[in-house]
């Protein structure tokens, strides 16, 4: 999940750079921590498939 429409542009763009080998992991780590944030846990689980409510 990105943090913005504007940084998933920027996110994607840096990832194709990469991909094509014009800028490494490391500095790709970078954009990682900039452009992309964690989803609440309860938006995780629904994610993966699971719920909040116990059966």
């Amino acid at each position: 999940m990105y943090k913005s429409e504007p940084m998933a542009a920027i996110y994607e763009m840096m990832e194709g750079l990469r991909q094509g080998g014009a800028i490494n992991e490391q500095t790709m780590h970078g954009f990682d921590a900039a452009c992309l944030s964690l989803a609440p846990e309860p938006e995780r689980r629904a994610q993966q498939g699971g719920s909040d409510q116990a059966a």
